[in-house]
């Protein structure tokens, strides 16, 4: 589950998606509206450690957005992810790799 808010909303609304894809420099998420408009979007989202759950936030670009039928797509590109954070999901996507790499 990713949670977000578009930069410049007035109403500062919390929207909820899903990840599909996300990788070191961004993620790709299933969302209910166009935000194909949007400039950006702060990104909120857990990732599973060793130590537990750790919450990542951060500012984010809408690089593409695309629309099916049924379902809406959105490839947003970290912008501000603290070094921290950055370590945690650089860790998170090795560990998926070699997971993936063992099948």
């Amino acid at each position: 589950p990713v949670k977000y808010r578009i930069s410049g909303d007035s109403d500062n609304t919390e929207h909820h998606a899903l990840s599909d894809n996300i990788s070191e420099g961004g993620i790709k998420i299933i969302c209910m509206q166009d935000i194909s408009g949007c400039k950006g979007i702060l990104l909120n989202f857990s990732l599973p450690t060793s130590e537990g759950i750790v919450n990542i936030s951060c500012h984010g670009k809408i690089v593409w957005f695309k629309e099916t039928a049924n379902r809406k797509f959105c490839g947003v590109q970290f912008i501000d992810l603290k070094d921290e954070q950055r370590s945690i999901l650089k860790d998170f996507v090795h560990k998926i790799l070699e997971f993936r790499g063992k099948e």
